[in-house]
């Protein structure tokens, strides 16, 4: 994060479109503006300001690496951020951007929707990516050549 921040990138943090408690479809939801919630209350996916934010901050992005879903997506009602965000990311990629999604989740996301093909590429390797990207050394060695 600290490179990150030295190259002149930014943090987005999330507002939450619900939250929810509960792991199936038939969850609690409650307000996010709600200012006080048990501590098994979870956001559950982002609303119209990050996805705003969102689109905002990656429209200029020429390289976007995208590792995990923006909310419960498996749930309908709460899959809104990741859907939008993924077909947003689709159409950059159509238009010249270098889209890269990792990991399981993410991926199948994407899959859902049928967008795998208009990425630029897809990896179910989501965390061991990002240990590449970082400089480390994985498992299965050093022999692919770095960005």
């Amino acid at each position: 994060m600290e490179s990150a921040a030295k190259h002149g990138n930014q943090d987005h943090l999330a507002d939450g479109r619900g939250r929810g408690q509960g792991g199936h479809a038939r969850q609690r939801v409650q307000d996010p503006r709600r200012r006080q919630s048990a501590g098994s209350w979870n956001i559950v996916d982002i609303g119209k300001q990050s996805i705003e934010a969102m689109r905002k901050a990656l429209e200029p992005a020429r390289t976007v690496f995208w590792n995990g879903p923006l909310g419960v997506f498996e749930i309908p009602s709460f899959s809104v951020g990741t859907k939008d965000i993924a077909r947003f990311l689709a159409g950059r990629a159509q238009a010249g951007a270098t889209v890269v999604v990792g990991g399981g989740d993410s991926v199948a996301a994407v899959e859902q929707q049928g967008l795998a093909d208009k990425m630029t590429h897809i990896s179910t390797g989501g965390g061991a990516s990002l240990e590449f990207l970082e400089g480390k050394e994985l498992a299965w060695g050093s022999r692919a050549s770095r960005p």
